[in-house]
């Protein structure tokens, strides 16, 4: 599934959460798509290297790195 291209997302809203397995992020920050099989949420990867689950609701695709 996966593809050379790493699809990158960005924050349009602040999230905050306790939840280990979560991102807690602010508008602004960029993503990285490693996974969209869940039907709410994104696994991806933040600029510091984390790693969990984002809202889809709250991140749009960033188009900046189109080729």
């Amino acid at each position: 599934m996966h593809e050379d291209r790493l699809e990158m997302f960005r924050a349009l809203y602040d999230y905050k959460t306790d939840m280990k397995e979560y991102l807690s992020f602010q508008t602004g920050d960029q993503f990285t798509l490693l996974d969209s099989e869940q039907k709410d949420w994104f696994y991806a990867q933040n600029g510091f290297g984390e790693i969990g689950y984002i809202p889809k609701n709250y991140v749009v695709k960033d188009e900046v790195n189109s080729s």
